[in-house]
């Protein structure tokens, strides 16, 4: 964070508003996208949110100024939020009992991974 700040000159309560705002949008658009997974499918939801987090992730790596990587944060929360929501939809549509269980786990820790990088490799 403090290199995200010194680089967009900005302070450490505005670089601290990237996570904010992305979780204030992946809180907001579970409630939008589960009950529109229910009405028309899972495919489109999913494409969406995709279609939505792609152009985020786009907005955040060329992002000018901290206000810019505020709202792209901000979209790739929007997009982000359809994985929470699907695949429990599809594993609820699939699955009961303790395979349904043994999926959800699944799903969650693959969704909870994310890149290792060492910091000693940050630093080289």
């Amino acid at each position: 964070m403090p290199a995200i700040g010194a680089d967009h000159g900005a302070s450490v309560a505005a670089t601290q508003a990237t996570v904010t705002w992305y979780f204030v949008a992946f809180g907001l658009a579970q409630l939008i996208y589960r009950p529109w997974a229910d009405q028309s499918g899972r495919k489109l939801p999913l494409y969406a949110g995709v279609s939505v987090f792609i152009p985020g992730s786009l907005a955040c790596a060329m992002a000018p100024t901290i206000g810019w990587l505020v709202a792209g944060r901000f979209l790739q929360g929007l997009g982000c939020a359809v994985l929470m929501v699907v695949p429990r939809a599809i594993i609820a549509d699939l699955h009961t009992g303790p395979a349904a269980t043994r999926l959800m786990a699944l799903v969650m820790l693959v969704i909870s991974a994310r890149p290792f990088r060492p910091r000693w490799q940050a630093l080289a």
